[in-house]
């Protein structure tokens, strides 16, 4: 043996159990940092050290747990409940107030048309030449024949015209002329389609429509009414006289 072998076989007995004290403790210092590090850590890749799922919600059990310790304590629902009516309160306000700044829309109203009132009634008076009317500003308004035979106007009588708002033309009686009356034939005159009254001499103009209003026929004589003073081309036919 080398000089080494022999002092790892000549070894003491009291080296020897040096050697295992020294064994002995280090084994219980490598014992309790082994114990340590179980403590702190450990393998992941173990299944029987990962944490279990429940079966219903596949939740990790720890978190469950954890939820179970903080219990009622940790959310007052009677707080949250009075911070929510607050906030409704709140909001309420604030809703108020933005619709008493932003302005209400005007609804749209169509335009209406006004309409255009009628043009007031216009009067004119005038005299009667036994057809028209000869006004005061001058114009000449025809009156209805039917008028005038069944009104028994005369040659000279005062009129009043009413022009209503529509264009038709009223005629009013309203100053007769002094009248006299006579007694006459009734004649026709084919070449000029005209009706006549034979009276004292002289021959008056008759309204055809006269003549059909008394149903008169030629030859017939009739009371005719002329005016009292003056001379006139028409007269009306007041009356039909029994032959």
């Amino acid at each position: 043996m080398n000089h080494i072998g022999s002092i790892l076989t000549d070894r003491s007995p009291a080296l020897m159990q040096h050697e295992q004290t020294s064994g002995v403790a280090k084994h219980t210092q490598r014992a309790h940092m082994t114990q340590q590090h179980n403590v702190l850590q450990f393998d992941v890749t173990d299944p029987d050290l990962r944490p279990k799922e429940t079966e219903t919600t596949g939740i990790s059990s720890a978190p469950v747990a954890q939820a179970s310790v903080l219990g009622a304590d940790a959310v007052d629902t009677q707080k949250l409940s009075l911070m929510i009516a607050q906030m409704r309160l709140q909001l309420d306000a604030i809703e108020q107030l933005l619709t008493g700044l932003v302005p209400k829309a005007t609804p749209t109203v169509a335009p209406q048309t006004i309409p255009t009132p009628p043009k007031p009634a216009s009067f004119t008076e005038g005299v009667f030449n036994g057809t028209e009317m000869i006004g005061s500003d001058g114009e000449t308004y025809p009156i209805s024949p039917n008028y005038a035979s069944k009104s028994k106007l005369v040659e000279g009588d005062l009129m009043k015209m009413t022009k209503a708002a529509n264009g038709m033309l009223l005629f009013k009686q309203i100053g007769p002329i002094a009248r006299k009356r006579m007694q006459g034939q009734i004649l026709y005159d084919p070449r000029t389609n005209q009706w006549t009254a034979l009276s004292e001499g002289r021959v008056y103009k008759i309204l055809t429509a006269s003549i059909t209003f008394h149903k008169a026929n030629e030859g017939d004589i009739a009371i005719i009414i002329v005016p009292e003073d003056g001379e006139s081309a028409w007269a009306a036919i007041e009356h039909m006289t029994k032959q």
